[in-house]
């Protein structure tokens, strides 16, 4: 960007020097001559147009991470799962998981006061709240270089509870930075709960969380607040 407003402004001098009077050229300033106007705007116009290339190349691989959640058997839980969330990719390319933070927030809390912690962290909080791993909750670790491609075979569970554990948890939120093919960055939050609660029995459709998921919103402290 700063070398396509270098040649913008290199355009520019040309060109009003190219419309002066013979007798100032010879003066300075407009004596400095950087580039003809013809040499100038090809420069610049070839910049903007692999600017423009580049740019609707990441809109078409640009990686989309959000949540949904089904009624079908957790993978580690079994059939004892009422709550499971598999991430999904619906965009156009690979995402490439660079960090992750969850917020557990047990029932009764506000979830404001809750910090991001990792997933080790995170499973350790809901042990605090009587919950055994495996057994009552299964919280999947998403580490750095992980990758979470577009099929739809490409989902990962990254949470299931069981009806206890719901009971217990008011809240479990997920922190993911990605980047895509063209090393853009991006980053989630993801209210892997939803925030009027669980549809009971979970006899409604199966919620997705796509459109729940925010880009930045609120993230853990030190990360940054802006695509990259």
């Amino acid at each position: 960007m700063r070398l396509l407003v270098s040649l913008l402004v290199v355009l520019t001098w040309a060109i009003l020097r190219e419309n002066l009077p013979a007798s100032w050229t010879g003066r300075w300033p407009w004596r400095l001559q950087l580039l003809e106007v013809a040499p100038a705007a090809a420069l610049a116009g070839g910049l903007l147009a692999l600017i423009a290339t580049r740019r609707q190349l990441t809109l078409t691989v640009e990686p989309h991470l959000g949540w949904s959640s089904t009624r079908d058997a957790s993978v580690i839980l079994g059939q004892k799962s009422a709550w499971r969330v598999m991430i999904d990719n619906s965009g156009g390319g690979r995402a490439i998981v660079q960090a992750v933070q969850y917020r557990v927030v047990p029932a009764g809390k506000e979830i404001e006061t809750q910090s991001w912690v990792p997933v080790d962290d995170a499973r350790a909080q809901l042990g605090f709240m009587g919950l055994v791993e495996d057994e009552d909750f299964a919280l999947r670790r998403l580490g750095a270089g992980a990758g979470i491609g577009t099929g739809k075979d490409d989902r990962v569970e990254v949470l299931a509870l069981t009806r206890k554990a719901l009971a217990c948890v008011r809240a479990v939120d997920l922190y993911v930075r990605y980047e895509g093919a063209t090393r853009d960055t991006y980053a989630r939050v993801m209210p892997l709960l939803p925030r009027e609660g669980v549809p009971g029995a979970m006899a409604s459709p199966d919620v997705d969380g796509s459109a729940a998921s925010s880009g930045p919103g609120e993230l853990p402290e030190g990360e940054p607040r802006r695509r990259l």
